[in-house]
């Protein structure tokens, strides 16, 4: 072993494998899988009339999820909102 050569197991570290976070850790809106549509919806608020998806402000809908994901991004839809 020469000065500077370490052993194997000192090169395997927690820092190179980092732990799996989910979306919502990420900070994404949640995704619900649509029964049958093959796509995740998203279910949520429109914070602004959003006429290609049929929503007016304040209306509730289901979103594909890129697409939620973008509106939350940019203040327009709010995916933690809830019927009351």
């Amino acid at each position: 072993m020469t000065k500077n050569s370490r052993p194997a197991a000192a090169d395997q570290t927690d820092a190179q494998t980092p732990a799996p976070t989910t979306s919502e850790q990420a900070g994404d809106p949640p995704a619900e899988n649509a029964a049958g549509a093959g796509e995740d919806l998203v279910h949520g608020r429109a914070l602004i009339d959003l006429p290609s998806h049929n929503l007016k402000c304040g209306e509730f809908g289901a979103l594909p999820y890129e697409t939620a994901r973008d509106l939350w991004a940019s203040g327009c839809f709010d995916p933690n909102a809830v019927e009351a």
